[in-house]
């Protein structure tokens, strides 16, 4: 079982794991959950998705342990308005700050300790109608950036564009439906990852990082922090850090 390495006040962690995992991890994961989580788990009816969220919270538990110096199985999660979990410092741990994402079979996981931190991947699905979803969801200036592009380079760039926006808005707490118009980014994905202006209070485009992350072929990645210089490490495979029985 690979060692979760400390988390400096200014770095950021970024770890990942894929499906399907190798046998017994699902069934090492499944072990460190609450019985709330194994009971959500039952509810699942297809296999993939069941095995998804499983090995995406056991690995979470994992590496929050990790990091705070306790069992996986014993830490403890409240719940926003909008389903995120956070861990709480009880004044004898330094606070530890987290978010997670998930799309088609690759999980993504960001932490960072006294700073926000937002994480995204999303499957690239060339049948994207991203004029349409564009036209709802973006700003006007994102809108004409991607109107700008051929047709061969837009849907690209409009995962690119989306992944950087719920990147900052996971790290602020807000679902899409409530922020995705109120912050901008840059779009073109040859270009550098940035938050262009913003009308969300907690979110000074100055003080704050936007980057795009490396992600496999067939996925888009983006992470945001509140800090203006994070030092950003690739940790590698998550599933690593899941005990043995």
């Amino acid at each position: 079982m690979q060692v979760v390495p400390p988390l400096d006040p200014d770095g950021v962690h970024v770890w990942s794991a894929a499906l399907p995992a190798a046998e017994g991890i699902v069934e090492r994961c499944r072990a460190v959950l609450s019985v709330d989580e194994r009971e959500r788990a039952g509810r699942m009816l297809v296999p993939s998705s069941r095995d998804l969220f499983v090995v995406g919270r056991g690995v979470l538990r994992a590496l929050i342990g990790g990091y705070l110096g306790v069992l996986p199985a014993d830490v403890r999660f409240a719940y926003s308005a909008f389903g995120r979990p956070a861990v709480q410092a009880d004044g004898s741990r330094p606070a530890l700050q987290f978010s997670v994402s998930h799309s088609g079979a690759l999980i993504a996981l960001a932490f960072a300790r006294d700073a926000r931190v937002g994480i995204d991947v999303e499957r690239v699905r060339t049948s994207t109608d991203c004029d349409a979803i564009s036209a709802r969801f973006f700003t006007p200036a994102e809108q004409a950036s991607l109107a700008a592009l051929a047709p061969a380079d837009r849907i690209d760039a409009f995962f690119a564009c989306w992944t950087r926006k719920e990147a900052v808005l996971k790290a602020v707490g807000l679902g899409i439906s409530r922020g995705l118009g109120r912050v901008e980014v840059s779009c073109h994905p040859g270009a550098a990852a940035r938050v262009v202006r913003s009308l969300l209070a907690e979110v000074d485009p100055a003080g704050w990082a936007l980057l795009d992350l490396a992600a496999p072929a067939g996925y888009r990645s983006a992470l945001a922090v509140s800090m203006a210089e994070p030092r950003v490490s690739l940790m590698g495979e998550a599933l690593a850090v899941v005990p043995s029985p």
